[in-house]
């Protein structure tokens, strides 16, 4: 009876432990299915393996070994994102364990209520060190969730090198401290340690305080870009604006000519006058209709400055009609198109093109250009303007307007081709 208790104590314990880790994940990460039985089924493979492991071994390199990487595989299976930061945040976990355990321990010794040897066997002293570690970590984390929450993921993948250098250091040094705390019985010692470890849990909350004033810093240089960019869509589509109308007022007193002159049988005359009207109209250079004219004069305006760069322009418009919010997805395609001018540029090719599709699929709207590019890292897309922090300025706008119409996106480059495929919901 003794033991089935105690089993059942060591399996409540991961249970446990497994419910703050979901807890930690679903609040750093988007979930990558919808289903709730797939999370049920794999928090409780990765708390049965966990248990498992705790009943074969006491060996704590292996535990955190296997700790480690059940929460990476978990990370990397059940939830989206990058693997650098899945391993980031799973080892940041670890950290968040260490501390968590090291503090209560150290709680204890200094308090007399238990020496860490009691705490490591089977005993009131062990149900306590459980309790009172999970309530600390579950707090911890909750702290950690609200700090770093989602916008950790706009951190450059340069930059993680720099920031999971933090919590791997201090796992090594909360590993020997825990060693050496758990055969220590000397008070000094353990308030030592424990200032130890609250010192390393500071240093970390102050890099990632460090990165959030980094990110703060770079999102407003980004808003600044694009600010000065939609500046210039706004003044584009006003010149072209007022163009129009002044192509309509003088079309208008052309046709009031024409009716006079062909009133005094002037045919001749009647003639020149409609050949001027026509040049007028090619000038205009109207190479889009998709139906919706905000979305027209943006396409027009990109494409005709393409074309006076020397860039061989392609197009497939077909649109039954556009039911979505006109100006995000405006928005976007402006975004779209000045990257694959700006990829057609940086090229350095002699034969520079660009490919743009915009089609109606059921009830989906599906922008696809291809550009002419070169050197095209899709793991490190950068803008080639002499200002490096705005980072992927065009396809961070492009993915924050592909998000509001609930949308996604996909890149790709091949053979000096970096191709953009958006798709949107039109509804």
């Amino acid at each position: 009876m003794h033991t089935i208790f105690w089993n059942i104590v060591e399996a409540a314990n991961v249970a446990v432990e497994m419910l703050i880790v979901l807890l930690y994940f679903s609040k750093l990460f988007a979930p990558s299915y919808e289903y709730k039985r797939i999370y049920i089924c794999g928090y409780s493979a990765a708390a049965l393996i966990l248990y498992l492991a705790g009943v074969l071994t006491t060996n704590s390199t292996v535990l955190i070994s296997v700790t480690f990487a059940l929460l990476l595989l978990i990370s990397i299976i059940l939830y989206q994102g990058t693997i650098i930061r899945k391993a980031f945040l799973s080892l940041l976990f670890i950290v968040i364990v260490f501390i968590s355990e090291i503090l209560f321990i150290g709680l204890l010794n200094i308090l007399k209520i238990g020496s860490p040897s009691e705490i490591g066997n089977q005993g009131i002293n062990r149900i306590i060190g459980m309790v009172g570690t999970k309530i600390i970590y579950f707090w911890i984390v909750i702290f950690v969730c609200r700090l770093i929450n989602r916008k950790i993921k706009e951190i450059p993948i340069k930059q993680w090198i720099t920031i999971i250098l933090m919590p791997a250091v201090s796992t090594i040094i909360l590993y020997i401290i825990y060693y050496d705390l758990m055969s220590s019985r000397e008070n000094n010692k353990i308030i030592l340690y424990c200032t130890a470890v609250l010192g390393l849990l500071y240093i970390n909350f102050a890099v990632f305080d460090f990165f959030e004033t980094y990110l703060k810093q770079l999102r407003l240089s980004v808003l600044e870009q694009v600010i000065e960019r939609e500046t210039t869509n706004y003044k584009q589509i006003e010149n072209a604006y007022n163009d129009m109308r002044t192509l309509k007022h003088d079309i208008s007193n052309q046709l009031d000519v024409i009716t006079d002159l062909i009133s005094r049988n002037d045919k001749k005359s009647a003639e020149a006058v409609i050949k001027s009207i026509s040049l007028q109209l090619e000038n205009v250079n109207a190479v889009c209709y998709t139906g919706e004219p905000i979305i027209d004069s943006v396409i027009n305006i990109k494409l005709k400055y393409a074309h006076e760069l020397g860039i061989n322009i392609t197009k497939r418009i077909k649109i039954a009609a556009f039911d979505l919010d006109k100006i995000e997805l405006c928005r976007a395609i402006g975004n779209v198109l000045d990257n694959a001018i700006e990829g057609c540029q940086r090229s350095g090719l002699s034969e520079q093109h660009i490919y743009m599709s915009i089609q109606q699929v059921d009830d989906k709207i599906v922008v696809e250009v291809t550009n002419t590019a070169a050197n095209v890292d899709l793991n490190n897309l950068q803008t080639s303007k002499k200002n490096r922090s705005a980072h992927g300025i065009g396809l961070s706008s492009i993915q924050n307007s592909v998000d509001k119409l609930n949308g996604y996106m996909k890149c790709d480059f091949k053979n000096n081709i970096f191709s953009l495929k958006m798709v949107v919901p039109n509804k």
